[in-house]
């Protein structure tokens, strides 16, 4: 089976600190933060295998783009896959009932 490697990008990383500290703060748990970060690293370490399982997202232009989604407990993560890079991108991560804009590039 081939294995990707899965590159967090920057805005990704900022999502997340962004999902820690929102949960940390509005629900006075730092665990419950913590647990919902190793969820979704989970979902994200997932993507190194089979990251096409997912479709692409609707939208353009990242439906152009080969912007795909996979949910995480209640957030979306967004990725790429580059095929001939071997290398998977996660673009963004977000709350799934919140907007959904990407900044995917």
């Amino acid at each position: 089976m081939r294995t990707y490697d899965v590159l967090i990008t920057p805005d990704a990383y900022d999502d997340l600190a962004s999902i820690r500290d929102h949960i940390a703060r509005r629900h006075g748990s730092p665990e419950n933060a913590r647990s919902a970060l190793r969820s979704i690293r989970e979902t994200v370490a997932s993507l190194a295998t089979m990251p096409s399982r997912s479709r692409k997202v609707e939208e353009e232009p990242w439906r152009s783009r080969g912007v795909r989604r996979i949910l995480s407990g209640g957030f979306f993560v967004y990725y790429r896959v580059d095929e001939e890079a071997n290398t998977v991108y996660v673009l963004n991560v977000l709350y799934a009932r919140g907007n959904q804009k990407i900044g995917a590039r």
